[in-house]
């Protein structure tokens, strides 16, 4: 089964932040099937709602989809003796640490394509230990670790968003039942500045804090995204994105002892001292380096 280029359709996610767009516009660029879409209201809930997984991925000769925490990996080689070559790897993880990983390979000529995206959207409420149903200011330690890569004519590209979902009363910035940013960072890699802007990070440590509040619900979404430049005629190359967080109370936050974060079910929490290193999950690891040894044994083939 061949997949054209252009044939294939998903809705992973929607982003109306506006440092998000210019990743939104490099995966427009990179990965033209893949159209990236946010929520314009979020419900509010009486319980912390479940965590969400999203994965796509696709080449010549499969798609896959992912709705549950899971690894999804496939090589392909044109079976008719053909150049096309390609390989994907998406990755969901909620526990121990919440994870989105997407990467791909692919040597290949005109009329194929190869994308993969992977997304987690999870909840959190910093609860008061004392019982207390206030929204009180609370300082959030915020962990992270980001990264884009890219190669020849990929594009990938990475995301980690926490929004606002409950009304705090006096808090003009969100209306109740529509959800506000608090913060977003982006990644994006390419080999032409005009997939990702110049001023966006290819890699980006985050060690920062967060005005938040107690009793307070949140949700976090994390984005990965590798595709092809859908400009060039015979592209090949690598790409990748990969996100991985981490929560905790301030010690300067006043009787900070009194707080404690609450995620979604089944979604865990490196903290902000661990599970946030700068390293792919194993299985991409693997994967790009079967895909450069393939990219070479190609091009020996055309020499």
């Amino acid at each position: 089964m061949r997949i054209g280029r252009f044939s294939f359709s998903v809705v992973v996610m929607t982003l109306s932040h506006a440092i998000l767009r210019r990743l939104i516009i490099a995966a427009a660029l990179a990965v033209p099937a893949l159209a990236f879409t946010l929520l314009s209201t979020i419900p509010s809930f009486a319980a912390i709602p479940p965590p969400i997984y999203l994965g796509t991925a696709f080449d010549p000769g499969s798609v896959v989809s992912l709705s549950t925490p899971d690894i999804a990996a496939n090589n392909y080689i044109d079976p008719t003796g053909g150049l096309d070559s390609s390989s994907y790897s998406i990755s969901l993880a909620g526990a121990p640490d919440p994870e989105a990983s997407a990467s791909i390979v692919f040597t290949y000529t005109p009329g194929t394509d190869v994308n993969a995206a992977a997304q987690v959207i999870y909840y959190f409420e910093i609860a008061d230990n004392t019982g207390s149903t206030s929204q009180m200011p609370v300082t959030a330690d915020v962990a992270a670790f980001l990264s884009a890569s890219s190669l020849l004519d990929g594009v990938g590209g990475s995301v980690f968003q926490i929004q606002q979902v409950s009304y705090i009363s006096g808090n003009t910035a969100c209306s109740t039942g529509s959800p506000c940013a608090v913060e977003s960072w982006v990644t994006c890699a390419a080999q032409t500045l005009h997939s990702c802007g110049a001023s966006t990070p290819i890699s980006l440590s985050v060690n920062t804090t967060q005005s938040l509040f107690s009793n307070t619900e949140y949700v976090v979404e994390l984005a990965a995204t590798a595709g092809v430049n859908p400009f060039v005629v015979s592209p090949s190359g690598t790409a990748g994105g990969f996100v991985d967080p981490g929560f905790g109370i301030d010690p300067a936050t006043p009787n900070a002892s009194n707080y404690s974060f609450i995620f979604s079910d089944g979604i865990g929490n490196p903290g902000t001292g661990s599970g946030t290193s700068p390293v792919p999950l194993p299985a991409s690891i693997t994967l790009l380096a079967l895909g450069l040894a393939s990219l070479g044994a190609m091009r020996r083939r055309t020499a």
